[in-house]
């Protein structure tokens, strides 16, 4: 289709579309004799939720996320529900609110008339972004940043949707506050930012969970031998610092919770991820204790002290404080 026609079709002007492939949504091809935009289906097709999500709110960056990676639309329209939420319970304040100043106001008020009908009357600041507790939604939130990318494409049988309700009833009774760190952390960071953090999580997932049973010795290697050059980067150290008890330690605490089980349940993919890096992390972990790792011991202790605990989680804080490097770079 040339560049007139799909604009007709979807309705969107070739302005837009000029804008659209500019912001890098849309890679037509180009006719060589010509020089014209040549537009496929899937070039309509994405057209189109560009439109719908534009409508919806979304920015530019989040549908740049949507259309790359779809597996994160789960987490990015979850955050636009609890956002749009936030927006209409304000609406409702101002408008409640400007109801009353009218009820109370004299046909023709004077500034003390005015001051006085208004003065008594609520009308709430502008919201943030997010509410700082929204209940269920957070908890809902979180896990679509933990585990939407794991789970099948669309929950196919009414089990896996039993089991992805009882996982956001579970999280709220057996680690309520975790999540509730882990959702402000997640406020505080910008929505591109978050994109590119789902978009290196889901890279690693995959590498991890095509891993053979024999490979996760050669990864646990991997990282014990990462862990040595980590000590020696003090960017990432203070990175890892910074967030530990924000982002880090809930995360992990959560990994390692019974939740993981009913994820399991849900999703192949991510049993096979779980079983290939807790054999890794094992594997790790049994060197660790040993007398051969007591110099790397007393140095992770020394200069991280009570930000690095494997006693307690040694499943996933190998593994976090192995991916933090990369994962700073999404942080930026």
């Amino acid at each position: 289709m040339k560049l007139r026609e799909i604009s007709g079709k979807t309705g969107i002007s070739k302005r837009n579309i000029h804008f659209y492939i500019k912001e890098g949504l849309l890679r037509p091809d180009v006719a060589p004799e010509s020089g014209y935009y040549e537009f496929s289906e899937e070039e309509e097709k994405r057209l189109l939720l560009i439109k719908k999500y534009r409508n919806a709110g979304l920015s530019i960056p989040v549908i740049r996320s949507l259309l790359e990676q779809p597996s994160t639309a789960g987490f990015f329209l979850t955050w636009q529900v609890i956002r749009l939420k936030q927006q209409a319970a304000h609406c409702s304040c101002v408008l409640s609110g400007l109801n009353q100043i009218l009820d109370d106001l004299p046909l023709h008020p004077d500034l003390d008339t005015l001051f006085s009908a208004t003065s008594g009357t609520r009308i709430p600041e502008t919201p943030g972004d997010l509410y700082p507790d929204m209940g269920g939604d957070a908890i809902l939130l979180v896990n679509r940043f933990l585990w939407n990318q794991f789970l099948p494409d669309g929950l196919v049988t009414e089990y896996q949707q039993y089991l992805w309700d009882k996982l956001n009833r579970t999280a709220e009774k057996i680690c309520p506050e975790d999540y509730s760190i882990l959702f402000s952390s997640l406020q505080a960071l910008r929505l591109p930012q978050i994109g590119r953090i789902l978009s290196q999580r889901s890279m690693h997932y995959d590498r991890i969970s095509s891993l053979r049973q024999e490979q996760c010795e050669d990864y646990a290697r991997e990282i014990r031998d990462g862990l040595s050059s980590l000590l020696e980067n003090d960017s990432l150290l203070s990175f890892w610092k910074k967030n530990y008890t924000g982002f880090f330690l809930p995360e992990v605490k959560i990994y390692s919770s019974r939740l993981s089980e009913i994820v399991a349940e849900i999703s192949p993919f991510y049993r096979s991820y779980r079983n290939h890096i807790n054999t890794s992390c094992q594997i790790l972990y049994r060197w660790y204790i040993s007398p051969e790792a007591a110099p790397l011991r007393q140095r992770l202790s020394g200069i991280l002290g009570d930000c690095f605990d494997p006693e307690l989680y040694c499943h996933g804080l190998f593994e976090a404080l192995y991916s933090a490097g990369e994962l700073m770079d999404r942080f930026s």
